[in-house]
């Protein structure tokens, strides 16, 4: 709703993660783990079914050329869209926070920091040349860049709409993942 002061489901879903962290590191972490494997499968889903639906022609050029402005297509909209992408990237060290949890922390922090981003860095690359090989990237703005998937889906995989609902669902088991994730992180440091 526009105009509102309160955003009550942001508040909702805060109250009820954090109450999910009251009751133990246990409960949350293993809350997670299935929020995790949810979204990565969901993910891995869609990048092996997309695979038949590429389309090698919306790889030409693979590198659009710049169209004079900065940031638009070419080297400098490779920029800024690495740019872009380094922010989803935060929140990985937030699993640091949890250290004193780990039976081990001097091993298997470094391991699981680096691990995840290596697996993510992994899955966003196959995600996006999957994403792109199905929908031509000119497209993209005429469908609205949150609908971007959706529609790829809808459009061009037909007998596959209920992995567009796999996706919307694996987008809420994603927000709701960091949300956990920085809540715990932020109790750890407020406590410090």
């Amino acid at each position: 709703l526009n105009g509102g002061i309160i955003n009550l489901p942001a508040i909702f879903i805060v109250v009820l993660l954090s109450l999910l962290l009251i009751r133990g590191t246990q409960e949350s972490a293993s809350m997670n783990n299935f929020l995790v494997v949810l979204k990565v499968l969901v993910v891995i889903i869609f990048i092996v079914i997309g695979w038949h639906f590429i389309d090698p022609a919306n790889y030409i050029p693979y590198i659009p050329e710049n169209t004079g402005v900065k940031g638009q297509f070419g080297w400098s909209g490779i920029a800024a869209g690495a740019g872009t992408v380094f922010f989803a990237f935060i929140g990985f060290d937030a699993v640091s926070t949890a250290a004193q949890e780990a039976k081990n922390p001097q091993k298997g922090m470094p391991i699981g920091i680096l691990g995840s981003l290596v697996v993510c860095t992994i899955l966003y690359i196959l995600f996006g040349h999957v994403l792109t090989g199905v929908v031509n990237y000119t497209e993209f703005k005429t469908a609205g860049k949150e609908a971007s998937v959706a529609y790829a889906i809808q459009t061009y995989m037909k007998g596959y709409e209920w992995l567009g609902t796999s996706v919307t669902v694996a987008i809420l088991a994603g927000f709701s993942s960091v949300i956990l994730v920085m809540l715990m992180g932020q109790s750890r440091i407020f406590f410090t």
